[in-house]
């Protein structure tokens, strides 16, 4: 009888977690999936001319060519990172050429949806599935949250490597293993490739130096100044 009952415990926030998923999984669909673009004034591309310049880099690099902008003949450098517009290159090979417009809003969508899903994966991992699952419903419900997802700009898919920077950071400081901590640096790398600003984000590398260890030697020095150069 105690057997059951601890497994009983020890599962029911498991299914509470999953239903509070299931719950921000089925908002997330329609207020940011089920969206019909066609009857929105967000294939516009605005605003200009931001996401322009982002779709354009896209193109020019799924036609093999250097990320820019074409203005007549001329080809310019973008203003903007090509982290991503590279993003949008799988969905570019996907969607027929009519519908290539919504490679940017469909790159949004699925990295939403994997925010979500690494936010409650987070959690569970931590063995704390109520909390995870509290945390996606929470996140799906943000005005912020599914605005930018179901747009053409850049802000979620920045927020999701610096999110799971942070997350790989947390983790290589508390389990004690510094792969995760180089992990956590590689991801906040791609995110400046997405939007330079996650730049003011690079104290998150001072977890190398706060990572516990008996002695500082020089293995701990090398340590250190490799997480910048990984970063970079």
């Amino acid at each position: 009888m105690t057997g059951v009952l601890k497994r009983e415990f020890v599962t029911a926030p498991f299914l509470v977690g999953t239903l509070f998923l299931l719950s921000a999984l089925t908002f997330y669909y329609f207020a940011v999936l089920k969206v019909d673009y066609s009857k929105t004034a967000l294939l516009d591309l605005g605003p200009h001319p931001d996401a322009a310049e982002y779709f354009a880099q896209a193109k020019a690099m799924h036609c093999g060519r250097w990320p820019s902008i074409q203005i007549g003949y001329d080809k310019l450098p973008s203003r903007y990172p090509f982290g991503y517009p590279a993003l949008m290159l799988p969905w570019l090979k996907v969607l027929p050429e009519a519908d290539s417009i919504l490679a940017p809003f469909r790159t949004n969508q699925t990295l939403g949806l994997l925010l979500l899903l690494a936010v409650f994966g987070f959690y569970v991992y931590l063995r704390m599935p109520l909390a995870g699952g509290f945390g996606a419903l929470l996140l799906a419900t943000l005005p912020g949250f599914f605005t930018y997802c179901r747009s053409s700009l850049s802000e979620i898919s920045a927020s999701m490597f610096v999110v799971l920077a942070f997350m790989f950071a947390y983790l290589g400081l508390t389990e004690e293993r510094r792969w995760k901590i180089y992990l956590s640096a590689i991801l906040l790398g791609f995110s400046i490739n997405v939007r330079i600003q996650s730049l003011f984000l690079a104290p998150l590398l001072l977890a190398m130096p706060l990572f516990p260890v008996k002695q500082k030697g020089l293995r701990w020095f090398l340590h250190c100044a490799a997480v910048p150069i990984v970063f970079l």
